[in-house]
């Protein structure tokens, strides 16, 4: 239990039926005592932990409800829809919040390390906001921060980041942009796994992150890991989360203390710390062929350009917005991000 003088929050709302891998997201969270989780669902869910707080509502009441704080209509079509709704999480959850010097927000499809081994008090009294990725993202709560969604920078208006269309703005189009623009001090290493879905058959770590033939992600006791071979020698790097993105694989059983749970394609295995064998970690995460590679890559583009072919037109303009911010900053310039 840390002795930090800052209080952190994180908020999580998720609609709909409970993923199969949410009992790892929840041990994983659970563990790290002296961070506080403000939870909103719909489902009957009983979570007995002090660092815990459940609130049972339904999204047309959340979206009721900050449409009163913020004074103007607001869309919420569907549970995704509230990653553009992030950024605002200090506005919309203030009353929460009272007593919290940090807020932020966090996925439920990952694994959760030791957060504060990383959200150090050195760093928490030198920046405002910490990381780049809407799997998890930690803000100062101040009326700058808790406003800076106002701020100017943004490629996406206000109306389009409270309308229908998911615009991914907690991220690089949005509030990323919003904190280079204004020269916020903002924290952005890279010490999480983000996995790519590309190919379905195969664990890669994500954002210009280093790959090793042999490697595997897993969760132990309250830490995440990358685990690797580097000239047939193990090594490991702690990480602050694995987040499996786009996968939805289940636990075979929830974890006992001391066992790990492995992230594979298809299944968080659940094995001894003696099994993390070169040797398993080779069949496990075993590397992809070439075809793969190429077949993953062109169904991922087939399906991220579907989007221009949707009948709404309000959709069509964001696509373009996006392809357009793709062109222009991230590919014909170096960002100060990863």
């Amino acid at each position: 239990m840390t002795t930090s003088p800052y209080k952190i929050a994180l908020i999580v709302p998720y609609f709909g039926p409970l993923p199969s891998c949410f009992p790892v997201w929840l041990q994983s969270a659970q563990a790290n005592a002296d961070v506080d989780f403000l939870f909103y669902t719909d489902q009957e869910v009983e979570i007995n932990a002090p660092n815990f707080r459940v609130t049972k509502t339904t999204l047309d009441d959340l979206r009721k409800r900050f449409e009163r704080t913020l004074n103007r209509p607001l869309a919420i079509p569907n549970g995704y829809k509230l990653c553009d709704y992030r950024p605002a999480y200090g506005v919309l959850f203030a009353d929460e919040l009272r007593g919290y010097d940090f807020w932020g927000h966090c996925d439920v499809d990952m694994a959760l390390g030791h957060i504060r081994h990383f959200l150090t008090d050195e760093l928490l009294s030198a920046y405002e906001r910490f990381y780049a990725y809407g799997p998890l993202s930690v803000y100062r709560n101040s009326e700058k921060m808790n406003r800076a969604f106002e701020l100017p920078g943004s490629w996406f208006t206000l109306d389009e980041m409270f309308g229908p269309v998911h615009i991914g703005i907690d991220e690089f189009s949005g509030i990323n942009r919003i904190c280079i623009k204004n020269r916020i001090p903002w924290y952005t290493a890279i010490d999480f796994a983000l996995l790519s879905c590309v190919p379905k058959t195969r664990m890669n770590i994500s954002r210009q992150q280093k790959n090793y033939p042999a490697q595997i992600f897993y969760y132990r006791d309250g830490r995440a890991f990358q685990r690797y071979a580097e000239k047939d020698e193990i090594r490991e790097r702690e990480l602050l989360f694995i987040h499996w993105f786009r996968r939805v694989p289940s636990a075979e059983r929830p974890p006992n203390p001391g066992e790990a749970v492995v992230v594979t394609a298809e299944k968080l295995l659940v094995r001894s710390p003696q099994d993390l064998t070169l040797e398993n970690m080779r069949r496990w995460n075993p590397p992809a062929s070439r075809a793969d590679l190429f077949l993953g890559a062109q169904k991922w583009r087939l399906r991220h350009y579907a989007a221009l072919f949707n009948p709404s037109h309000a959709a069509r303009k964001i696509w373009w917005k996006l392809k357009l911010f793709s062109l222009l900053e991230r590919h014909l310039k170096k960002l100060p991000y990863p």
